[in-house]
Formats: structure tokens, C-alpha cells, sequence
């Protein structure tokens, strides 16, 4: 009989996301990251109670010791690039060992204009300000930033704007700007032209 053996990581970024994303929470520049191992023989469970575990991070130790199963760190590059986890297990004179590659995005913010036709109701149309990634705890800590046409029609907390046929003068195409931006670090901002 073969045993088979595998060694599985998994790992979560702390980032805000919307409450319906269901993809991969990928982390920022900054944002804190958890690495968690398992690992089975023949599909069953392998107690790591008693197990030694050094986890490397880009190649240098992160933290190791007896039945570390987690490790975490805060992401410290940049957008497009990734970080290099491994983690080795020895386990009753046994050596497991993986690796995996964590990759680094950029905060991002999408406009949602729920309007198949590309018109609003009764005069008027509401679009909402959907943040991906940002390295904050809600809404809250973001501003946001409207344009319609070049010409600021709202900035403030709200995830929201309503544009009257008033404000747009005649019932027309036309195009919006949003910028998002952290209130706790200024640097990290998406912009987005709808």
C-alpha cells in the first residue's frame, strides 16, 4: 500500500471586501495576512500537536516551534508582486514540506449603476461605490470622491450618489469618476471611470 501524503496551506487576508465578494480576499501593501498549515496521510487528518514547524517567509524565518499551525505577517510589497511562504514539519522522525506563492494586489474600487438600460427612474439615478481590498475596518474609514463630466458633485463618507436630470441638465450620456480613499492613510486610494 502507497501512502499518500499532502500538506495543504491556506491563508487569509484582513481587508475590507464587500459582504458578497465570494473570491480570494487578496491582501495590500499593509494589510495583515494569516498562513494556517494541515497535513494528511491516506486522507486522514495528521495530529501536529507534538510536531516542530518553521515557517520562512521570503526566504527568512518567520516563526517556528512546537505545534505552530499559524503564522502571520503584514504584506510588505507592492502591487503585482508576491510573497513566498514555506513551512516545514517534522513529525515523529518524518520531513513535510510545501510552499506557495501569495500574490499582492492593489486596492480597487467598482461602480455599481444597476440600470440595464443605461437610464435611471423617474429623472434621476443612483450609483454605489464598491471598495475591494482596502486596509481599513468599514466603510466608514473610506472616502469617497464623485465626478460627473469633470465637475465634483459629491465627496464625503457616502458610498452613493444620486444624479437628477436637474444636475445633469439635459437626459444624456455621460461620464462619472470615482476616487476612493483610506481616511487613515491618504496614499492608498482606486479611482474608477465609469
Amino acid at each position: 500500500q502507497i501512502s499518500s501524503d499532502r500538506i495543504v496551506i491556506t491563508w487569509t487576508a484582513s481587508n475590507l471586501r464587500p459582504s458578497h465578494f465570494e473570491g480570494r480576499v487578496l491582501p495590500t501593501f499593509g494589510s495583515p495576512v494569516t498562513a494556517s498549515v494541515e497535513a494528511t496521510r491516506n486522507s486522514v487528518l495528521l495530529d501536529l500537536s507534538q510536531a516542530d514547524i518553521t515557517w520562512e517567509l521570503d526566504g527568512r524565518f518567520l516563526a517556528g516551534g512546537r505545534n505552530i499551525k499559524t503564522a502571520s505577517f503584514t504584506a510588505s510589497k507592492g502591487s503585482g508582486s508576491t510573497h513566498f511562504i514555506a513551512v516545514r514539519i517534522s513529525r515523529a522522525g518524518e520531513l513535510f514540506e510545501t510552499s506557495l506563492r501569495i500574490p499582492v494586489a492593489s486596492p480597487t474600487v467598482a461602480i455599481d449603476a444597476p440600470y440595464p438600460s443605461g437610464e435611471g427612474t423617474e429623472g434621476s439615478m443612483t450609483l454605489y461605490a464598491i471598495p475591494f481590498f482596502f486596509n481599513v475596518a468599514s466603510f466608514s474609514d473610506l472616502s469617497f470622491s464623485w465626478l460627473v463630466d469633470g465637475e465634483r458633485l459629491a465627496a464625503g463618507n457616502d458610498h452613493a450618489l444620486t444624479i437628477s436630470s436637474e444636475e445633469i441638465l439635459n437626459p444624456r450620456t455621460f461620464r462619472v469618476t470615482l476616487e476612493a480613499a483610506n481616511t487613515q492613510d491618504p496614499s492608498e486610494t482606486a479611482n474608477r471611470r465609469g
